[in-house]
This record gives C-alpha cells, sequence and structure tokens, in this order.
C-alpha cells in the first residue's frame, strides 16, 4: 500500500478471503470432535434399541406364542433362589433363597418381613418382570415360562408400592389396561371396592376430574386407592398387593379389606404388608428375613409359635414386653 501496489480496499477483500477460508479448516477440527463423541452415543442407543429381552415368551416360535388357556389361579414356588446377575463373574448374593410356597385359587397370602427380606422380589417373579434363577414357578401347575408374557400378565393385577397416574381424568387412570368399551359401572364398581368411589364424588367434576402427572393434587392415600381401582377393573385372576394400603387409615384399610373378601371371588391374592392388620385374617402368612421364609402359617399358629410374628404384633399393638427382642431397632413400620 505505501508503494502504491495495493489499494485499501483490495487489503480488506484478502483479508475477508482469507477469513471464508481459514474458518471452515479451523470448524473442521472441532466437528471431527463432534463426530467421535456422537458416534459413541449413536452406539450405545443402538445397543439398547437392538437389545432383546431376557424375559419373553418361549422362544423357538413365532406369531401367538406360549401358552394361553385361562388362569385358575393356583400359585406354586418350587424351592426358588433368584439373584440380580453377575458382577464381574461373580454371582452376587441371591435375594431368593430356596423358597416353597402353594396357594390355591381362592386363598389370600399374607407376606411381611423387614425392608430388604425379599418380599418385592418374590412377586415380581410372579408376573415374570424376572425369571428365577434356580427353581421354578408355576401357575396352574404349568411353569410361568411356558405361558405367553402377554397373557399372563393380563390374567394378574398387580399394584406396586410406588403409584404411578397418568395426567388424565380419574375414569381414564382407573380404565388404563382394560378394552375401551369398558361401561363406566364397571369402572365405579372397582373405584368402590378400592374405597375411592366417595372421594372421587365429592370432586367438582367426579369421575371426569383430570388429576396431573403421577397424581399431582391427589394425597398418597387417593392415588393409592386409584391405582387398586386400576388393577380391579382388569378382573384378574390373581391379585398382588405390594404395601398398597400403607397411606390410608385403619378405618379405610378395613374397608377395603372387607370389599375384596366380598368381591374378588376364587380369586388369589398376594397382600405384601408392614401392617399386621393387613395380612392377620390371610389363609397363609409368610414371614421373610434375607430372603428366606423363616415363619409361616395362620396368625393364630404364628401367635402360638411366640417368634418374630409375635414380636411384631404386639409392637404394633403396643403391648411388647421389655425383651431383646421387642426393643429391637428394625420393627416392620408402625
Amino acid at each position: 500500500m505505501i508503494k502504491g501496489e495495493l489499494t485499501l480496499g483490495g487489503l480488506v477483500t484478502f483479508n475477508g478471503l482469507l477469513f471464508v477460508l481459514t474458518n471452515p479448516m479451523r470448524n473442521a477440527g472441532n466437528l471431527m470432535n463432534e463426530i467421535q463423541r456422537y458416534a459413541a452415543s449413536a452406539a450405545k442407543v443402538n445397543d439398547m434399541l437392538l437389545e432383546h429381552p431376557r424375559v419373553a415368551s418361549p422362544a423357538g416360535k413365532s406369531g401367538e406364542t406360549g401358552r394361553k388357556a385361562p388362569i385358575r389361579g393356583k400359585v406354586e414356588f418350587r424351592d426358588v433362589t433368584f439373584t440380580y446377575g453377575e458382577k464381574k463373574g461373580h454371582i452376587l448374593q441371591p435375594s431368593l433363597t430356596g423358597i416353597n410356597l402353594v396357594a390355591e385359587p381362592g386363598q389370600t397370602i399374607g407376606i411381611i418381613g423387614l425392608t430388604g427380606s425379599g418380599k418385592t422380589s418374590l412377586i415380581n417373579l410372579i408376573v415374570r418382570l424376572y425369571d428365577t434363577t434356580f427353581g421354578a414357578i408355576l401357575i396352574d401347575d404349568v411353569d410361568v415360562r411356558d405361558y405367553n408374557l402377554q397373557e399372563l400378565r393380563r390374567s394378574i393385577g398387580m399394584v406396586m408400592q410406588d403409584v404411578f397416574l397418568f395426567s388424565d381424568t380419574i375414569e381414564g387412570n382407573i380404565a388404563y389396561g382394560v378394552p375401551a368399551d369398558t361401561p363406566l359401572e364397571k369402572i365405579v364398581d372397582s373405584a368402590k371396592m378400592a374405597a375411592a368411589d366417595d372421594f372421587v364424588r365429592h370432586m367438582t367434576e367426579g369421575y371426569e376430574t383430570i388429576v396431573g402427572e403421577r397424581g399431582v393434587g391427589l394425597s398418597g392415600g387417593q392415588r393409592q386407592r386409584i391405582a387398586l381401582a386400576r388393577a380391579l377393573a382388569m378382573d384378574p385372576q390373581i391379585l398382588i398387593l405390594d404395601d398398597t394400603t400403607s397411606a390410608v387409615d385403619m378405618e379405610t384399610e378395613q374397608e377395603i379389606q372387607e370389599a375384596l373378601h366380598q368381591h374378588m371371588g376364587n380369586r388369589t391374592i398376594f397382600i405384601i404388608a408392614h401392617r399386621i392388620s393387613s395380612v392377620r385374617h390371610a389363609d397363609q402368612i409368610l414371614v421373610m428375613d434375607q430372603g428366606r421364609v423363616v415363619e409361616r402359617g395362620t396368625h393364630e399358629e404364628l401367635m402360638a409359635c411366640q417368634g418374630i410374628y409375635q414380636d411384631v404384633y404386639l409392637t404394633q399393638a403396643g403391648l411388647a414386653s421389655d425383651t431383646p427382642a421387642s426393643q429391637g431397632g428394625d420393627q416392620l413400620g408402625p
């Protein structure tokens, strides 16, 4: 420019072209780094999408697979041992060991035990959320692994501790999982059995009331009762209640138990609870500890054994004696 060989405009033009050429080169380096990151993430996503579930209908068949005969409700555990998998080639500590149980159609089975004793693991095996590590579970004398998975789960109503409700009407939440043409009367009957009809009718829009995601706007007890009504609306042959009445008062719990006793007919019911009052009328009560059944029998039989069950009952009733057993720090709930 000093010599007059280049104008100011020419210098600006040259610098502009240089920027246009070099900037993509700089971005190319960053892009290569991003591609590597995206490729690693995509591989993980593809692995998940292409993963075949370990629990499925019987292998080696196509289309309509597995046994579909109507389920009557007999449930049998034959020397069942279960662990949640392996870690670096080593089998983890079993969550259940040597479980044997026979529940006939129409019977109620109560299950109690300390947190982590294997209660929920036990009932998860019935619906094949997991498969047994050793032993077998039979329904109507047929291994659950021989049933069509959808048909099996359609015959079992399950209410878990963690209640999930959708952002929908109360009617829609109860009717989830039942045929679309199910009449409202059946939904209402299910709500009555779950002691939910009264509080639903007192809401502004009744069964058309919209609840928020996960049941926002309802109390814990109300959410539990709606979830129970949902399970009852399926008209299951096997009903599993995992601490379903923990958030309701004693009077409502008694009302639910009486309704179940009157209307469930020849259905098999499994009740997991911390309160003795929830299971004391069961045909058979299992007391679990560290994945094993340490006591079993009716309420009267277990009280006569003077073991863990009696200690828990006396503690909850406020009648526990001043003994080391009754002073244990981890009792089965209030």
